[in-house]
């Protein structure tokens, strides 16, 4: 996949995430690479559910810290959480902290539970805003233009 210039605004969305009480989609940003290996993961809050492998245009709000046992071996798997630009109901959050704190109990849930589905175990452990969620972009952009 090539290299986005802004890689704020293409977020792959590519699973309905059903469980919750909001509609989101779970996916990713092109062009990254997380401390597990895959690309960065992305949850984004939209009014209207839409296909999987969807390209849609998303603000950063905040991210999920995670860690996960991969071959008993602790990983970082950060949870990166997006508002799509275009949603109505999500239009005045800018960060994480906006956000009813159950609602955010439900999306670190979800998280724990779609591991567990893989026989993995992950488990929250921080919270953090914007800046937080761009610079762990940022980074992971920088570092997959170092190693090429």
């Amino acid at each position: 996949m090539a290299t986005m210039k802004n890689p704020f605004k293409n977020l792959a969305a590519f699973d309905d995430c059903d469980d919750l009480n909001v509609i989101i989609d779970f996916g990713y940003i092109p062009s990254t690479k997380g401390q597990d290996g895959d690309p960065l993961d992305v949850l984004v809050l939209m009014d209207e559910e839409v296909f999987p492998g969807c390209l849609i245009t998303a603000r950063l709000i905040g991210v999920i810290e995670g860690e996960q046992n991969d071959d008993g071996e602790k990983v970082r798997n950060d949870r990166l959480i997006a508002v799509a630009s275009q949603s109505h109901d999500q239009r005045d959050i800018h960060s994480l902290d906006q956000l009813n704190p159950h609602l955010i109990e439900e999306i670190e849930e979800f998280f724990v539970d779609y591991h567990e589905l893989d026989g993995e175990k992950f488990k929250p452990v921080g919270r953090h805003g914007p800046h937080k969620a761009r610079k762990l972009v940022d980074e992971s952009l920088a570092a997959k233009k170092v190693k090429k």
